[in-house]
Formats: structure tokens, sequence, C-alpha cells
């Protein structure tokens, strides 16, 4: 059937399009979006920036008996493994700046992807480190 849609195509002087060709293909598509990977200062930096700026969203998503011993001033706590962060995640304000941290920086990544790719713009993330990297900033 497919071979005889294209041989009718050539017969009436139509050729088909290849994905190549595409006005969005190749070198000329946006990349992907992903969240900002920042290292332990950096992500203290963006933090004081956001802080100053006094619209910004941060997250904490470790588990409850991770942040009871301390969080980063100012974090909402949205645990990522017990299913907080995907039940509640859609509260978080899309206009303003995310930071998203955790206790070593997978957890928060994953997070982070997920608030990307549900329509997030501006997501950073704690790389590489985690709250320890940040306790001169603790509250709770």
């Amino acid at each position: 059937m497919r071979a005889h849609s294209l041989s009718l195509l050539v017969l009436l002087g139509v050729t088909p399009a290849r994905a190549k060709d595409a006005p969005d293909a190749g070198a000329h598509a946006a990349p992907a979006a992903s969240p900002r990977k920042l290292e332990p200062a950096e992500f203290k930096a963006a933090l004081g920036k956001a802080r100053a700026s006094g619209k910004f969203s941060l997250l904490d998503v470790r588990e409850p008996n991770e942040t009871a011993g301390g969080y980063v001033q100012g974090a909402e706590l949205l645990p990522y493994n017990s299913g907080v962060f995907a039940r509640e995640h859609g509260k978080v304000p899309k206009d303003r700046p995310v930071l998203v941290y955790c206790a070593s920086g997978r957890r928060a990544g994953r997070a982070a992807e997920m608030l990307v790719a549900e329509g997030w713009k501006d997501v950073t993330v704690l790389s590489n480190g985690g709250y320890a990297d940040l306790r001169s900033d603790t509250g709770g």
C-alpha cells in the first residue's frame, strides 16, 4: 500500500518531504530544555541572588527523617521518594526561579527534570553536592 501511494505521488510530480528537510530539523532545532546544574558554591550564589529578588521557590526533596536534622531556611519540603513531590509540585509557581536540592543531588536532579518536562522554565539543581554543602543557610 505504501509503495503504491509513493508511486502515485511520483506520477503526480510530488515528492515526499524528508524529516531532515523539515524547517525545525537539524542544526536549527532548539535543544531540549534541561535544568541548570550547579556545583555547591555556584548554587549558594544563585540562592543568594534569588533571595535578593524575593521571588523564587526553594525545594528540599529529602524525606522527613532527613529534614528533621535541618533544612535550608525558606525551603518548601516536598519529599521525592515518598511521592509528595509528584503530588504537590504542581503548586510551585512556574513564573519564578525554582532551586532544588536533596542530600546528594540524585533526587533533586530527577525532580528538576520533571519540572522542566512539565513546563517550568527556570530550574536550577544542586548537583555533586547536597544539604551538607548548604548548612550555613539552615533553618528549622
